[in-house]
């Protein structure tokens, strides 16, 4: 609904601010894909080596996927804040729809920025649980389980016997 209201908002500055916000979000929804495909596939990796007991290959695999997305980031982020005009020229070629995207663009790299650098301040970090521990709770969960049908059992049955 909030995604709604902002675009009603925008719509209502006139066309040229609606296509350039429009031509951005499109812009930095293909920026995205990038970051977004090394962290789909380096968490696959990782987890796959983590739970192979590969701990090493883990932990390198990770710190290249962290140093490619940060290049890839800088990079962009460089051409989207300082010359945003060259990537909206990829999509249109009006200079008032260019001025517009480049302003759009401009405020979405700093918005993500920010929000990104809050992120990794609220960053935790979780503890794997062994593989014993998580069969003991499957465990107490069964056993939890059969130990209540057979209280139901027993009280149906005695139901039964009192009223036969």
């Amino acid at each position: 609904i909030s995604f709604l209201v902002i675009l009603s908002i925008v719509n209502s500055l006139g066309l040229v601010a609606s296509a350039g916000v429009g031509v951005a979000e499109k812009l930095c929804g293909f920026i995205m894909l990038v970051p977004s495909a090394f962290s789909q596939s380096v968490t696959t990796f990782v987890a796959q080596n983590v739970g192979a007991g590969r701990l090493d290959r883990g932990r390198k695999c990770l710190g290249q996927g962290i140093l490619a997305s940060l290049c890839f980031g800088v990079v962009i982020g460089y051409l989207s804040f300082f010359h945003g005009s060259v990537l909206a020229g990829l999509f249109n070629g009006d200079p008032a729809i260019v001025s517009a995207v480049q302003t759009a663009v401009k405020h979405i790299a700093y918005s993500i920025t920010h929000s990104h650098a809050m992120n990794v301040g609220n960053a935790t970090v979780r503890a794997i649980t062994p593989w014993w521990q998580v069969a003991i709770y499957a465990a107490t969960g069964v056993m939890a389980v059969l130990t209540a049908g057979s209280v139901f059992m027993l009280i149906r049955s005695k139901k039964k016997a009192k009223n036969g």
